[in-house]
């Protein structure tokens, strides 16, 4: 419709091979046109707002979409990293339906970007975003994934989670089966790391599907295991 709007006070030069070089085309005058097309109020852009409606719609919405697609199971297929897939969103949905509202989550991997979105729940863990409130804490959440990303067992969990002291705020964790996206490579989960957690006192399994697997955490419960991670074997 803007477009529209735009074209309406244009006129067109074209070329007219049967009656000379040029002739003039006119387009429908505002005033001719269905009375609310007529009324449109068109915006006022700068010059930097149009190149940053272009940016987004060229090279923001292809992945923006595409990861929607995903996650709603339309597509089975993408050129570009997909961090929420059919899997995630079903996981996403059982915690936006089963969890108290106030629920607390760390997700590890990629999804933890648009878990709040999709579940409806608060994402513990997530970095983007926190570099407005300083390098400090840009750099706990980022340290903090990453050696999540790399733990084997569940004692090197919930030594991440105290390190980098955010045990006290989660009430559960989200962790993928197998790959998963994570910035901008992929990345994967040991399958140590699941039997290590469904044998731990300190976290309950309470879903789980072909993707992903949730685990509520007790912070109380005893340590039974040393912490290992992915580079310490």
């Amino acid at each position: 419709m803007l477009a529209l709007s735009l074209l309406t006070d244009l006129d067109i030069d074209l070329p007219d091979r049967s009656t000379g070089p040029r002739s003039r085309l006119s387009l429908p005058s505002r005033s001719s046109l269905p009375t609310h097309l007529s009324r449109v109020d068109l915006p006022d852009l700068t010059a930097r707002q149009v190149v940053a409606i272009a940016f987004f719609l060229v090279l923001v919405g292809p992945f923006v979409g595409q990861n929607m697609a995903a996650a709603s199971g339309t597509s089975t297929y993408s050129p570009l990293p997909v961090y929420a897939d059919a899997e995630d969103r079903t996981a996403m949905d059982w915690i936006e339906a089963e969890t108290a509202a106030d629920a607390q989550v760390a997700v590890v991997g990629g999804a933890s970007e648009w878990f709040p979105y999709l579940a409806n729940r608060t994402s513990v863990i997530v970095k983007y975003g926190t570099e407005w409130s300083g390098q400090e804490t840009f750099t706990r959440h980022e340290s903090a994934q990453h050696e999540l990303r790399s733990c084997w067992n569940a004692s090197c969990v919930n030594a991440t989670l105290v390190d980098h002291e955010f045990a006290a705020e989660v009430d559960y964790l989200y962790v993928p089966y197998g790959g998963f996206m994570s910035g901008r490579s992929g990345a994967s989960i040991s399958p140590a790391l699941h039997e290590s957690l469904r044998s731990s006192e300190q976290f309950s399994r309470v879903y789980r599907n072909s993707g992903v697997g949730v685990y509520e955490y007790n912070l109380t419960a005893a340590v039974s295991e040393p912490r290992q991670r992915a580079d310490d074997a």
